[in-house]
């Protein structure tokens, strides 16, 4: 069971990851943070810590026609493709990280 003190280390390092990409801080829909990506808008967000075996970072992206033709050749198996959300949920905080800065890598709008 992670702790309290894990969980927020985790969402701070969220938070950083973020901002490195070039996040924006919302509120919109209750998400902190949007990024413009290749598959439109992308929301996102983590849920105050709390003692929990599962890590996770939800994502919604507001064009959900757009994101499934962007995410159809990987990762498309997590979207919803009704509502938009993408979300992450891992035990893992690390593998969880890892991933979801690939994904975000890959899917950023470069602003050069």
């Amino acid at each position: 069971m992670a702790t309290i003190k894990q969980h927020e280390a985790f969402n701070k390092k969220v938070d950083k990851l973020l901002r490195v990409l070039g996040a924006k801080e919302t509120g919109k829909y209750g998400y902190k943070y949007s990024l413009d990506t290749k598959a439109g808008l992308l929301l996102i967000t983590t849920h105050e810590p709390m003692k929990s075996d599962i890590f996770s970072v939800y994502c919604r992206f507001e064009n959900p026609g757009k994101a499934k033709e962007v995410l159809s050749k990987w990762e498309n198996d997590r979207l919803n493709p009704y509502s938009g959300k993408w979300n992450y949920h891992q035990r893992d905080a690390g593998y969880l990280l890892g991933g979801l800065e690939i994904n975000l890598t890959d899917l950023k709008v470069n602003s050069n």
